[in-house]
């Protein structure tokens, strides 16, 4: 039986290793999608008149957001599931969600930046240590 000829000029490769940097750096940039739907709570200092107006662009960016953030977080899923297997992929999928909880928080309670992690990433292990380890210590 003769071979096939299966050359794709080394691309399956590149397109490897490029899905796994993106997927890499919309691991940074995910956070911000579920972040911004905490964006309602703003609409409290809003005119009667135009609460519905305000609170129906309010409503609908985020929303645009986080299901344009969870659609790339299933592309990862899928792209991790191919490339690792499917746990792993369950893990990795897991970990990303928990991770992104953990960065709506330190955005909105703690008032940490994306950007902290490679402006000031001691600061930041600073601060998340001591937010994290005083919660969990018993009150006096």
């Amino acid at each position: 039986m003769p071979e096939k000829s299966t050359s794709d000029f080394g691309f399956a490769d590149f397109a490897a290793k490029f899905s796994i940097y993106f997927s890499c750096c919309s691991g940074f940039i995910f956070p911000n999608s579920p972040y911004i739907i905490t964006d309602l709570i703003h609409l409290g200092h809003l005119l009667k008149e135009l609460l519905w107006f305000d609170s129906l662009g309010i409503y609908l960016t985020p929303t645009t957001g986080l299901v344009v953030g969870l659609y790339s977080v299933d592309i990862f899923r899928v792209l991790s599931k191919k490339l690792f297997g499917k746990i792993t992929s369950n893990y990795t999928h897991g970990d990303v969600i928990f991770l992104s909880a953990i960065g709506v928080y330190l955005g909105r309670y703690i008032k940490l930046n994306s950007w902290d992690l490679f402006t000031n990433p001691f600061e930041l292990l600073k601060v998340v240590s001591r937010s994290t380890f005083l919660n969990l210590l018993p009150s006096r």
